[in-house]
């Protein structure tokens, strides 16, 4: 009788588990990006929902995003700064993918102020960045500063997000210190 109700009580477990990866899954679908089918792999890593979720994180872009850590300047007249940079997009799972938003956050160097100055708007914009399968391709932007507002020494924060050609979205940010002119 034991052995009975322990395979019972087992079985019962199983169910449960199958669900709560079901209803998971279910989630992850909806998501429907790279780290949520990530993310479903390491809690449910075997099974068949496991195996479909593999074969999904085959087909989503992997993107990565880089920009130099300082962002060097160049005199603007004779009251301001000029920085320009250019952020690197790259796709490493041999998926077209497109970056379709950005967003520019510019912050003072102190950041106790609570400065932040966004260029274009506080929504960002729309770009159209297509990043060929296991390629890259490139964005370039700038950002003058004098005294308001006083970006040097300070940072560049950019967001963006798109889809790859499978229907994924993706999204990410990046990072750098702009350069402190010496005067």
């Amino acid at each position: 009788m034991h052995g009975k109700s322990t395979l019972m009580i087992f079985m019962i477990l199983l169910l449960v588990l199958a669900g709560c990866a079901e209803l998971h899954w279910k989630k992850i679908k909806k998501i429907n990006t790279r780290s949520s089918y990530e993310s479903f792999i390491r809690r449910h890593p075997t099974g068949p929902l496991s195996t479909q979720a593999q074969a999904e994180l085959k087909t989503c872009a992997k993107i990565a995003s880089s920009i130099p850590k300082t962002i060097p300047y160049r005199r603007w007249g004779s009251d301001g700064w000029l920085y320009k940079y250019t952020i690197t997009f790259t796709e490493s799972q041999g998926v077209v993918a497109t970056v379709e938003w950005v967003k520019r956050i510019y912050r003072d160097r102190k950041d106790r102020s609570g400065l932040k100055y966004w260029s274009s708007n506080s929504n960002g914009h729309s770009e159209n960045i297509r990043i060929r399968a296991n390629g890259s391709n490139t964005y370039s932007s700038w950002i003058r500063g004098d005294v308001s507002p006083d970006l040097r020494g300070g940072t560049v924060v950019v967001l963006y997000s798109g889809h790859d050609v499978n229907g994924h979205p993706f999204s990410g940010r990046v990072a750098s210190k702009l350069a402190w002119p010496k005067q």
